[in-house]
C-alpha cells in the first residue's frame, strides 16, 4: 500500500470497498489486515484522540457539543455524559489492555480448571476446532484420571498445577478466538447443562446437580463479569474518539446521533480484537473499525431507499476507474477500458452506470421563493394532461359529435365503437359485425361510406 494512499485512507477519503464491502462482519479478517498494512506503511500514525488529539480537534468537538445543546436534547445529555469518563493515558490504556487480554484467558482458565466436566468440555472443543486442539491440551486432559485417583480432592500443589496447564491452554485459545466464538459457545453450554434434563451427555448428569458444579459456574461467572466490566471502562474512556470521527461523516445522511451509536459499534469490537503486544495506540486501531461500522451504517441505513452494499462498491470502483482514465488522458473512458480494470463484463458496467445513485429528492422540500412553493408545485407529470390539452380535447370532441349527428345511426355507432369516440373501446370489424349480425366484409362497407359522409361535410359549407 502506498503511502499518499494510507494517508488519504487515513483521512477519512474511502477508496473501493474499504469500508462498505462488507455487509456485517464477513471481511473483518480484510479489515485487519488492511489496518495492519497501513499502520506499517506510515510509522503509525496516530491520528485521532488521546494526546495526539490536536486543540483544533477539541475546540471543534467543543463546538459541536454546544450546537447539539441548542438543538438534539438527546445528543445534548450524551455529550453531558461523556465527562463523566475521562480519556485514559497511554500507560492507563496499555494496562487495562493488558488486563483484559488476562482476563479473557482467565475465563478459559476458569471454565477448563475443573476435571469432572474436563473431558467433555475437551471433546466440544475439539469438535468447535475440527480436532485442532491446541497441543496443551493432551497435558490437560490427564488432569481427569488423576482427579479421580486422588479420591475427587486436589491438594494445593496439584491444584496450582492444574491452574497452570490450564492457563496454557488458555493462552492459546485466546489467541485463537479473537472474536470470543469458542468462549462464549462454552459458555452458553456449561450454563445450559443443568437446566439440559434428559438431554445432558452421558455420565454428566449426576457432576452437574451437585454443589461443586454449582460453585464452578459462580468462579466462571466472576470471570465473565470482571471482564466485562474491564471492557465496558475502555470502551467509556473511549467514547470521544467516536464523537471525533462520527462528526467527519455527519453530511445530513442520517442524524449524528445514529452515527454515533454505529461508532460505538465499531468501538466495541474494536475492543474485542484489540492486541496491545503488536505496539500500536487503541486509538489508530478503534478508529478504522470505528470508521468501518459508520460507513457500513452508511450504506446500509443512510439513503431512503437502500442500495445493496455490493452496488455501492462496484459503482464506486467504476466512478474511481473513470476519474483516474479523464484525469490522465483528458477524456472519459469507454466501456470496454472500464470493464477490463473493473473485471466486471461490459454490460454489467452498463447496467451499474445506468442507475441513479444519488439520494432521492422529497416532493414537499421548499423552492425558497418568497410565495413558500414546494417542488410538487411546479413539477410537470408527463402523463396528466395539460389545461391546454384538456380545452383541445374537449372543443374536439364537441365537433366530432356534431359532424356524427348527420351520418345514419347505424354509421355513427360503427365509427364511434370502431375507434373509441366518447366513452367506448375501440372494437374490431368482427366485434362490430357481431352486435349488428352483419359480416366484417359488411361492416367495413358501412365504415367507409361513413367516413366518405364525413370528408364531405368538412369539405363543403360546414
Amino acid at each position: 500500500m502506498q503511502f499518499p494512499l494510507v494517508v488519504d485512507f487515513l483521512a477519512g477519503r474511502e477508496y473501493g470497498a474499504c469500508f462498505v464491502a462488507s455487509s456485517g462482519w464477513e471481511a473483518e479478517e480484510k479489515v485487519e489486515e488492511g489496518f495492519d498494512m497501513a499502520v506499517n506503511a506510515t510509522d503509525e500514525m496516530l491520528f485521532l484522540e488521546g494526546e495526539a488529539v490536536s486543540l483544533r480537534e477539541r475546540a471543534a468537538d467543543r463546538e459541536a457539543m454546544a450546537r447539539s445543546q441548542r438543538g438534539d436534547p438527546t445528543l445534548a445529555l450524551y455529550f453531558g455524559d461523556l465527562s463523566a469518563h475521562p480519556v485514559l493515558t497511554p500507560s492507563e490504556e496499555s494496562r487495562v489492555a493488558h488486563r483484559i487480554q488476562e482476563l479473557e484467558v482467565r475465563e478459559w482458565v476458569e471454565l477448563l480448571a475443573y476435571p469432572p466436566v474436563l473431558p467433555h468440555l475437551l471433546e466440544r472443543l475439539r469438535g468447535m476446532l475440527n480436532g485442532a486442539t491446541p497441543r496443551e491440551a493432551r497435558v490437560l486432559a490427564r488432569w481427569p484420571s488423576r482427579y479421580r485417583a486422588c479420591g475427587g480432592r486436589l491438594d494445593a500443589r496439584r491444584w496450582g498445577e492444574l491452574r497452570a496447564a490450564a492457563w496454557r491452554v488458555g493462552r492459546q485459545l485466546r489467541d485463537l478466538d479473537i472474536d470470543r466464538v469458542l468462549l462464549n459457545g462454552m459458555l452458553e453450554h456449561v450454563e445450559f447443562l443443568p437446566r439440559a434434563n434428559g438431554s445432558c451427555p452421558r455420565g454428566m448428569g449426576r457432576v452437574v446437580r451437585g454443589a461443586g458444579y454449582a460453585r464452578y459456574l459462580e468462579r466462571v461467572r466472576a470471570a465473565t463479569r470482571e471482564t466485562s466490566r474491564e471492557k465496558e471502562r475502555f470502551v467509556l474512556a473511549n467514547l470521544r474518539l467516536v464523537v471525533s470521527v462520527a462528526r467527519r461523516y455527519h453530511r445530513g445522511r442520517m442524524s449524528l446521533i445514529d452515527m454515533i451509536q454505529e461508532g460505538n459499534i465499531g468501538l466495541m469490537k474494536a475492543v474485542d480484537r484489540y492486541d496491545v503486544r503488536k505496539g500500536y495506540r487503541f486509538s489508530t486501531y478503534a478508529s478504522w473499525w470505528i470508521r468501518h461500522a459508520i460507513n457500513r451504517a452508511l450504506a446500509d441505513k443512510g439513503r431512503a431507499i437502500r442500495i445493496p452494499v455490493h452496488m455501492l462498491d462496484t459503482h464506486q470502483r467504476i466512478q474511481r476507474v473513470v476519474a483516474e482514465h479523464a484525469a490522465r488522458t483528458g477524456e472519459e473512458p469507454d466501456v470496454r477500458n472500464v470493464a477490463s480494470e473493473v473485471g466486471l463484463d461490459e454490460e454489467k458496467v452498463n447496467s451499474v452506470r445506468a442507475q441513479s445513485f444519488d439520494p432521492p429528492l422529497s416532493l414537499d422540500r421548499p423552492l425558497g421563493d418568497d410565495e413558500g412553493r414546494r417542488f410538487v408545485d411546479v413539477l410537470t407529470a408527463e402523463e396528466q394532461p395539460t389545461p391546454l390539452d384538456e380545452l383541445c380535447r374537449s372543443d374536439w370532441q364537441t365537433e366530432m359529435n356534431r359532424l356524427l349527428e348527420r351520418l345514419p345511426p347505424i354509421e355513427a355507432r360503427i365509427l364511434r365503437w370502431r375507434f373509441g369516440i366518447g366513452d367506448d373501446d375501440e372494437l374490431t370489424l368482427k366485434e362490430i359485425g357481431d352486435k349488428f349480425r352483419l359480416s366484417r366484409e359488411r361492416i367495413r362497407q358501412l365504415q367507409e361510406q361513413a367516413l366518405a359522409r364525413l370528408r364531405r361535410q368538412i369539405r363543403g359549407p360546414y
